[in-house]
């Protein structure tokens, strides 16, 4: 199990819980055919690039459980395995089987079945039908095929359906069907084929190299990068139906479901994680900033028309009368949250954000480093290596007088072998040095009130600036953080944190071709979703 599903691991003939993709579903249909070159006619793709199998990462795992079986405890967040952040949570290079993800599957998976068996009447409605008595194999055999096929995502085969009414026995022992609906429950939930994005698909005719994905597993990936969740019936039955299959299908079908409301969940889901707060908050005023982050995302991307970059310049922000008080901003009118103006102070978009600001707090202070660092890896996609070997970053930077102030400390890393990476780094994080980790106003350094901050700073081969919202506007103009943007939307499509020269050549040629026009985050999610990039995938030494 571990071997085959390691990430990047050989699976093109795997068929997990006999289950392999295109075999033919309980009612006799095959669904969409996929194959390339065949009967379809369907022509070979013009580009392609790697896949690997990806498992669910946490926070989709929490989504699939909400929908697939309404349960909403979130169980993935205490039980599994944390997600590596690169920025995103979903790298299947970073996704390695584990112990202790088939431990906490396992119990996450008990305690969602028994919270089912809990209800009878939830699990009836899964199945469709209610029991006529403890050993009905035919309502159970219901239950297996309409469940498992949100599960995995697929028509489920009539192998595995007999598989799992098998456990008919238990109701049956126990005098309770719901007992073993629940064991059926409790199985699906732990199946590679839930917990897993299996991807099998079909030879290209001519370009063995190439896999075309059938219309369930286009389905699947048009549904986590938009929805963050899995397909809902009637994205399935569109599977079902072959009505994936062409680049127009899947632009169609990207625009409506971009237009329904499950998209504003993962395109805050999907900010959160680029800007680096999707660890959450559920009380003061942490979770404020979070909202606060989230309203700007919600004005700008998903009900405003707006280019995507205007997160950068927005002149206004939405606070709770607390957080306006903490900003020093004038509190919103009615004495709830709302919207207010920055004025004139240095603020601007979201580089003002408590949640963005909050970054690079250490040492009991702010780290131009820190934050240096992670501005230009989220929105300039610079490449910074790390520190050379035992070069101890847990110390913060000193020097002989202890009473200097901050900058001349930092003035040590503008020389030798130092100022190669630290050039790139600290210069941004200075120009953000009157704002502390919480988001404050501050005229000089902690506890030193001869140190008053400049907040001069510069981004390098950009600009100059002074304050978030100088450094939002350099940003938004950009054209490195342009292609940065659509960089880091595509890595978080493709599930792949570092991009290899095939992915490089399909986002030159869509910076190529959006060259002019305002950067849309809609329209360049349906270019992704359409493309061949997404619809076929390139077999690597790795596969």
């Amino acid at each position: 199990f571990a071997g085959l599903l390691a990430p990047g691991g050989c699976y093109a003939g795997l068929g997990v819980g006999g289950g392999a993709q295109g075999a033919t579903a309980a009612d006799g249909s095959t669904g969409g055919d996929a194959s390339v070159g065949g009967e379809t006619g369907a022509e070979a793709p013009t580009a392609s690039t790697h896949g690997g199998l990806r498992r669910l990462s946490v926070a989709e795992y929490n989504n699939a459980l909400r929908d697939l079986i309404g349960d909403d405890a979130h169980p993935g967040t205490e039980l599994l395995p944390s997600d590596a952040l690169t920025p995103f949570d979903n790298d299947y290079l970073q996704q390695a089987p584990s112990e202790a993800l088939v431990v906490g599957a396992e119990k996450s998976a008990i305690e969602a079945a028994d919270r089912l068996l809990a209800d009878p009447a939830r699990l009836e409605a899964l199945a469709g039908c209610a029991p006529a008595a403890a050993d009905d194999r035919d309502c159970l055999e219901k239950l297996a095929a309409r469940l498992g096929r949100r599960a995995f995502r697929r028509p489920v085969t009539p192998e595995e359906i007999d598989a799992y009414a098998a456990v008919v026995d238990l109701g049956v022992e126990a005098e309770s069907w719901h007992v073993a609906a629940a064991a059926v429950v409790r199985g699906m939930l732990q199946d590679p084929n839930f917990l897993y994005r299996i991807e099998i698909g079909e030879p290209v005719a001519g370009d063995p190299d190439v896999i075309a994905l059938n219309d369930w597993e286009i389905a699947t990936r048009l549904s986590f990068f938009l929805w963050r969740t899995i397909p809902d019936d009637d994205l399935l039955d569109l599977a079902d139906a072959g009505k994936l299959s062409s680049a127009a299908d899947v632009r169609d079908v990207a625009t409506q479901m971009l237009a329904d409301e499950r998209a504003r969940d993962g395109i805050t889901q999907f900010h959160a994680l680029w800007l680096g707060y999707s660890g959450g908050a559920t009380d003061g005023l942490k979770a404020d900033m979070i909202a606060e982050s989230n309203a700007l995302v919600e004005q700008v991307v998903v009900d405003g028309d707006t280019p995507w970059l205007s997160l950068f310049t927005s002149t206004e922000t939405f606070v709770t009368p607390a957080l306006a008080a903490h900003y020093g901003l004038p509190a919103p009118a009615g004495g709830a949250a709302g919207w207010v103006d920055y004025g004139d102070s240095k603020r601007g978009g979201v580089m003002s954000h408590g949640t963005v600001l909050a970054w690079g707090a250490k040492f009991g202070d702010t780290s131009p480093t820190v934050r240096g660092k992670e501005i230009a890896e989220r929105f300039l996609c610079t490449v910074i290596p790390p520190p050379p070997a035992g070069q101890n970053t847990d110390d913060p930077p000193g020097g002989a007088d202890p009473s200097a102030c901050k900058a001349e400390h930092y003035a040590v890393y503008q020389n030798g072998g130092c100022q190669g990476c630290h050039g790139l780094m600290d210069g941004i994080g200075f120009g953000l040095e009157n704002f502390a980790a919480d988001g404050t106003w501050r005229e000089h350094d902690v506890n030193k009130p001869q140190c008053l901050i400049a907040g001069e700073g510069s981004v390098p081969n950009i600009g100059s600036f002074n304050g978030p919202a100088e450094l939002g506007a350099l940003i938004a103009s950009d054209t490195s953080a342009r292609s940065c943007a659509m960089r880091q939307l595509y890595r978080f499509a493709s599930g792949r944190s570092d991009p290899d020269e095939l992915d490089k050549a399909f986002l030159e040629a869509l910076t190529e071709r959006l060259d002019g026009a305002e950067l849309n985050l809609r329209a360049l999610m349906i270019e992704i979703a359409a493309s061949d990039e997404m619809r076929f995938r390139a077999i690597g030494e790795d596969m």
